[in-house]
């Protein structure tokens, strides 16, 4: 099943069994509507009533997003669960979000500890610290801090590009970059959690809004998919600077770019890790 993602603005409608795109230009792009599992939107989109009603009764989840990434919204088919009970009583008993939290951060911090250490980087040890720590707020500075180790790492490694830590809305490329994939990550994180069943407005972290436990869970994966792919893309010199624009002392990615990002991201999402406790490969989607 595949993620559509749209970056030009134009309409959506059915054909037979495809799902068409036809962009302001005029140009169609023909889907398999069997195949596809969500539906991504860049840019504005006009949807038929056909289309609304074939994915509605085929739980195929579109998101819409502003030219800035910002999420907007989204068309889903989204029953109540049973699982939203639990999720409401771990979050109000304090034991049970405090491991939550707890596990989610420990879970960060091994798989930056492990891709890392394949560098040749040691970081700091946090595990200690994390297991004693008595609050959310506590283990939040913990997250901080090896996210500050993490970014002065990325400053000793990136010789093309000049990065001075994290800022949004970004204001240099590799900030670009980082924004971009990690509103891939959220939106794929999200409709994870949507299927399933969770309430995705109600987080151990940070504090709840519109989509927060993906914020939460993200922390896992950040040092998985979205960490490893800017280090790729920019040491191995496949973004340049002419990749990007300035608007109004922002940088943003041009199209082009997303394009390149958005098959990497899925590629990433296809890699596969040995689990011991269930003696069987997993991807990472």
């Amino acid at each position: 099943m595949e993620t559509l993602y749209l970056l030009k603005p134009g309409k959506l409608y059915i054909r037979g069994k495809s799902l068409v795109f036809k962009d302001y230009e005029r140009n169609k792009r023909y889907f398999p509507i069997e195949g596809i599992e969500k539906i991504v939107a860049f840019s504005p989109l006009h949807l038929t009533y056909e289309v609304i009603k074939s994915c509605l009764k085929r739980k195929i989840n579109i998101y819409f997003f502003n030219s800035k990434n910002s999420f907007l919204g989204l068309l889903t088919f989204n029953p109540f669960s049973e699982l939203q009970v639990k999720q409401y009583e771990s979050l109000i008993n304090n034991r049970k979000k405090l491991f939550i939290a707890k596990s989610i951060i420990l879970a960060m911090y091994e798989n930056f500890r492990y891709y890392f250490l394949k560098k040749g980087i040691k970081l700091k040890d946090w595990k200690e610290k994390l297991l004693l720590a008595k609050s959310v707020e506590e283990i939040m500075g913990y997250e901080s801090q090896i996210w500050k180790e993490v970014y002065d790492v990325m400053k000793i490694e990136f010789k093309d590009f000049e990065f001075n830590g994290r800022i949004y809305p970004a204001k240099d490329e590799v900030n670009a970059l980082i924004s971009f994939l990690n509103v891939l990550l959220y939106n794929e994180i999200y409709h994870r959690g949507v299927i399933q069943g969770f309430n995705m407005d109600l987080s151990y972290l940070h504090s709840p809004k519109r989509g927060s436990l993906s914020f939460d869970i993200a922390e896992i994966y950040k040092p998985l998919i979205t960490i490893p792919i800017v280090f790729k893309l920019v040491n191995k010199r496949m973004v340049k600077k002419e990749d990007f624009e300035v608007k109004k002392d922002k940088v943003y990615m041009k199209k082009e770019l997303k394009a390149l990002v958005i098959k990497e991201f899925k590629e990433r999402l296809e890699i596969t890790y040995y689990v011991k406790r269930f003696k069987r490969k997993y991807s990472l989607k």
